[in-house]
């Protein structure tokens, strides 16, 4: 709990709020290239995210894109506080949607460059069908939301919108930096009983 707290307000620091969303797509491409996706596309592809991060877990490291591209998810992703707020993805809003498209647009990435990588494994392949049927029933080329036409770059964390989340974080992490506190004062004492 501690750790992961940790690595979320190390994230969250990490990015300033000139990089919040919507500045992803100003200026030169500087990193590695991440096409944009709908907000349709984005909610099925939440729905998989467990197996795409499962199969980029299996996946060899030994491309040097394939790394970047997975690194940037990993930190995008947190930087989203893995897409853990409430209506992050649902609504279009929400301080959090940008900075999820971001995510879940690196995350379908993965499956690209994976394919390219490794087209002989089944299990992969498999994936990739399930997740284009359930995009074709469900039209998610056709719901479309402000952030459906970005595009994004590995060098270029996308955060939440700041001037409307700090509002919601300020005191979210203020009382997890109380409850770390009490529970540091609360291990202290116990510890201290127990050596008399």
């Amino acid at each position: 709990m501690r750790r992961a707290f940790l690595a979320a307000l190390l994230a969250l620091a990490a990015v300033s709020p000139a990089a919040a969303h919507g500045s992803g797509a100003v200026g030169p491409i500087e990193g590695i290239a991440i096409p944009s996706l709908t907000h349709g596309q984005m909610a099925v592809l939440q729905r998989w995210n467990g197996e795409i991060l499962a199969e980029a877990a299996r996946q060899p490291r030994s491309d040097e894109r394939f790394r970047r591209i997975a690194n940037y998810a990993a930190l995008q992703r947190a930087a989203c506080l893995w897409g853990l707020v409430p209506g992050s993805i649902a609504n279009e809003e929400s301080s959090f949607n940008g900075c999820m498209h971001a995510t879940l647009a690196a995350e379908r990435q993965l499956i690209v460059e994976m394919r390219r990588l490794t087209p002989e494994r089944a299990t992969l392949a498999d994936l990739a069908e399930r997740i284009e049927r359930d995009m074709l029933s469900e039209g998610a080329s056709l719901v479309l939301c402000r952030h459906s036409a970005e595009d994004f770059d590995t060098a270029r964390i996308v955060a939440p919108d700041w001037p409307i989340a700090q509002a919601g974080v300020a005191p979210l992490a203020a009382l997890a930096g109380g409850v770390l506190l009490l529970a540091g004062l609360a291990r202290s004492r116990y510890r201290s009983r127990t050596r008399h």
